[in-house]
């Protein structure tokens, strides 16, 4: 277990909201995902990391409302980056893909209503491309019809491009 995660309490709370911190497989020490709780209603921040673990299965699930790393395109990445480089990002500390977001929400029991897809890497990913890939595979897979999809960038406010 991180450090950050034996540290902080296993839940911090400020009136009705809880904030419980999660620990990701990622290159940075003591990386964490947040999943918020307040009023019965659940949202997941999961960004910076590598592979979808149990433990991030289990603080994804049920949530309303998900921020979702899917950092880049594996063919974009492929074309552009460095052997090592590629091995450091597609590996099991680096970051989630486009299609690795997608399939984790395909696996969830029960969608959230909104997800926010983040950390876009602005050299081996597009908005449109990572909108396209997480819609296919939910759309394949007959799930997700409902469940809003947006982008989130760090020049614009986000919008709804689905």
């Amino acid at each position: 277990e991180p450090i950050c995660c034996r540290l902080l309490p296993k839940k911090l709370s400020s009136g009705s909201l809880e904030i419980i911190p999660f620990a990701v497989p990622h290159d940075a020490a003591s990386t964490v995902g947040y999943v918020f709780k307040s009023g019965g209603s659940k949202c997941t921040y999961l960004t910076d990391v590598g592979f979808v673990t149990d433990e991030v299965r289990q603080n994804i699930a049920d949530a309303d409302v998900v921020v979702l790393e899917a950092n880049h395109d594996e063919d974009m990445l492929k074309r552009q980056l460095s052997a090592d480089t590629q091995a450091e990002i597609l590996g099991t500390r680096g970051h989630l893909s486009n299609v690795s977001a997608a399939w984790l929400l395909a696996h969830m029991e029960r969608l959230p209503e909104e997800v926010f897809l983040a950390h876009l890497s602005q050299e081996n990913n597009l908005p449109s491309l990572a909108l396209q890939t997480v819609r296919g595979i939910l759309d394949v897979n007959e799930v997700g019809a409902d469940t809003k999809i947006y982008i989130t960038s760090q020049e614009n406010i986000v919008k709804n491009y689905d």
